[in-house]
């Protein structure tokens, strides 16, 4: 096992999906290191950063996940927003989406790190002795696809007003780039 988790994260230290569960250890990898290639990954790493900044969000530091995205979706998100550190994973098809689909899904994933600080505080009021189980698990569920219709919906209004195929384009690799992660250290 690695010495941490996360690049730049405390020995052991895990993130949550999006507050959807418990803590997982969400292993990570140096760009050049990555089964996408360096120069796509630095290009995702700089794009999320981007639009964190676009939208006022705070600063994330983005790592790009050791591991693809499952097959049903273009991207995800594990967060440990106390730390503000993401580790962005995308699918193994991600090379034959058009730029429209990849910002899409970038965007959806930093909005996603904006709302954990959300997630986290459902998850504590969900699971806790007050409420029963299968009320809690109810509701969760419920919680769930609610948010993902809230993010959905911002991710489309972001699109919409944010030319993001211009931004995605703008972050493409430079000779400037060091291959690390990218964000607040």
């Amino acid at each position: 096992m690695p010495d941490s988790d996360v690049i730049g994260a405390e020995d052991g230290e895990s993130v949550s999906d999006a507050g959807h569960g418990p803590a997982v250890p969400a292993p990570s990898v140096e760009p050049e290191d990555s089964w996408l290639g360096a120069d796509e990954v630095i290009r995702i790493l700089k794009f999320c950063g981007q639009v964190g900044r676009l939208l006022g969000l705070p600063d994330f530091r983005y790592v790009f996940a050791a591991d693809p995205s499952e097959e049903d979706c273009h991207a995800s998100v594990t967060v440990a927003s106390k730390r503000y550190v993401a580790v962005v994973a995308v699918n193994k098809e991600w090379g034959g989406y058009t730029v429209r689909a990849k910002a899409e899904s970038l965007a959806h994933e930093v909005l996603h790190c904006f709302m954990a600080r959300l997630d986290e505080i459902w998850d504590q009021a969900c699971f806790n002795d007050f409420i029963p189980s299968p009320t809690a698990q109810m509701l969760q569920r419920v919680w769930v696809r609610e948010m993902e219709l809230v993010v959905d919906l911002l991710t489309m209004f972001v699109y919409n007003t944010k030319d993001l195929e211009k931004l995605w384009d703008d972050c493409g690799p430079s000779e400037e780039d060091e291959v690390t992660p990218i964000g607040p250290s």
